[in-house]
């Protein structure tokens, strides 16, 4: 279901979640089993199926770990509907090459340079899912050691270019980036759009301007957590449930964005517990004055702020 700013406007605005696998084997007690996902599955349930009654999009995160075979992103799009759209996280071998070394080697294999067989790999998921009609961008994602000199603004923007052209998005999480109007040109002359992010803000630079780069848009929700800066565990950063009055702060500013774009992305990746999902599900409701499909029982039980959606359906677009 694509959700629109019924505002009489043909924009797009797609609301989905970082990731949608999150099994207990994995997560401990920060799964998503029995809470979003049913505790007890029938056969043949499937996680990306009962995800998109929910969603109209989802971020991939497994194409920055591994890079999938075909045959499975051909399973995602027969199991999904026809408008569901998937943004694709760039492997971490093109954005973080010390994390990727060191992951490699705690995997006991040896780490290897890019090379050719690396793009392609790449785009041929690009290409698989824009051929389907379902493939909504993606996402290159570095970390806070990429510094804004000439030569590594260079490196980004011919990267971006090597996966046109698809729409890419571009997070950078070190300053100097968004406050330079000569980089902020760049990305606009080459239609990629620039990651805006909301999470607690002592070490991410805090951003005031959140123009549009591109003829889409796309926003990505970490959570306000204050452990982001030092967390005792990888999912501790992402432990974090967003309010209405956060959300509601959230839509208004992205509001006065939507008009100037095609299509707006916007995920959720405060992941532990569902929390995502469910603040998903909320920020659906603030520009949709049209009924989605009801949260679960035991979603509603984990996060009883749900029982307002209809309550504050529409009121980011009022």
């Amino acid at each position: 279901m694509t959700s629109s700013c019924d505002s009489g406007d043909a924009l797009s605005l797609r609301i989905g979640t970082s990731g949608w696998h999150y099994p207990r084997e994995r997560e401990g007690e920060l799964s998503w089993e029995g809470v979003f996902y049913p505790a007890e599955r029938p056969r043949g349930f499937r996680d990306l199926t009962y995800y998109s009654r929910f969603f109209n999009t989802v971020e991939v995160n497994l194409t920055f770990y591994r890079l999938p075979r075909l045959s499975l992103i051909h399973s995602w799009i027969r199991h999904t509907p026809e408008d569901f759209l998937f943004s694709v996280k760039l492997h971490q071998k093109f954005t973080h090459p010390t994390f990727y070394e060191q992951r490699t080697f705690a995997e006991g294999r040896v780490p290897t340079p890019i090379t050719d067989e690396d793009y392609s790999a790449m785009r041929a998921i690009l290409d698989t899912l824009a051929e389907a009609e379902k493939l909504g961008c993606l996402l290159i994602q570095y970390g806070y050691d990429v510094p804004p000199t000439p030569e590594q603004i260079e490196r980004v923007l011919a990267l971006a270019e090597c996966f046109k052209p698809h729409r890419v998005a571009i997070e950078i999480r070190t300053r100097g980036w968004h406050s330079s109007p000569d980089i902020m040109d760049a990305f606009r002359a080459a239609n990629l759009a620039w990651v805006y992010v909301d999470q607690y803000t002592v070490r991410y630079p805090k951003v005031r301007d959140v123009s549009p780069t591109a003829d889409f848009y796309y926003l990505r929700c970490h959570g306000r957590n204050p452990l982001w800066v030092k967390p005792k565990s990888g999912g501790e950063r992402y432990d974090y449930f967003y309010s209405w009055d956060e959300l509601l702060q959230i839509g208004q500013r992205l509001k006065t964005v939507l008009p100037r774009v095609k299509t707006g992305f916007v995920y959720f990746n405060n992941h532990a517990r569902a929390k995502a999902a469910a603040n998903a599900m909320m920020f659906q409701s603030l520009f949709s004055r049209t009924p989605a499909a009801r949260p679960s029982e035991t979603l509603c039980a984990a996060y009883p702020q749900l029982e307002a959606l209809d309550e504050y359906r529409g009121r980011a677009v009022a």
